[in-house]
């Protein structure tokens, strides 16, 4: 099977805070969980929450070097990864695809990943 990611993808442990968005406004409210990969086009996050594919989210997530990068980005996929599925609170990765973000905090990702790979 070929690899499909556009961009080099970094195994990381980061909080993610984030908030669906409906129209531009923001809803309800946060959610903090954690990172599973990041790369320069999208985020894997860990969660317990289950998303739709389409879900307009806003994220803010706090690299290790304290720096946060503000993000608007979309679920693509979400895969239940609970041990035992049905027992106990489930456990979902959620792909999310960047859609939006600063020129200066799409490069701080790039380089955070850049330099961690090598």
């Amino acid at each position: 099977m070929q690899e499909k990611r556009k961009f080099a993808r970094l195994k990381v442990s980061v909080d993610v805070k984030w908030r669906k968005l409906e129209k531009s406004i923001q809803t309800e409210t946060d959610t903090i969980d954690t990172a599973k990969d990041i790369s320069r086009g999208g985020i894997c996050v860990t969660s317990h929450q289950q998303l739709k594919p389409g879900t307009n989210l806003h994220l803010d997530i706090t690299l290790p070097t304290g720096k946060v990068i503000a993000a608007a980005g979309k679920v693509v996929w979400i895969k239940n990864c609970s041990p035992l599925h049905g027992i106990g609170q489930e456990v979902y990765y959620i792909g999310i695809e960047f859609l939006h973000m600063s020129n200066e905090d799409r490069e701080e990702i790039y380089k955070f990943v850049f330099e961690s790979l090598n």
